[in-house]
């Protein structure tokens, strides 16, 4: 069963990082409004 959750926890990790970075651009857009 260890081997069915690596996908799942590498997944997770995935989903976390592009989180961050769909944060980290949201602040530019919020920062930056008029230049879209």
């Amino acid at each position: 069963q260890k081997d069915l959750n690596k996908p799942l926890i590498i997944a997770e990790k995935e989903l976390k990082v592009l989180l961050e970075v769909v944060e980290e651009e949201a602040k530019l857009v919020v920062a930056k409004p008029q230049r879209q």
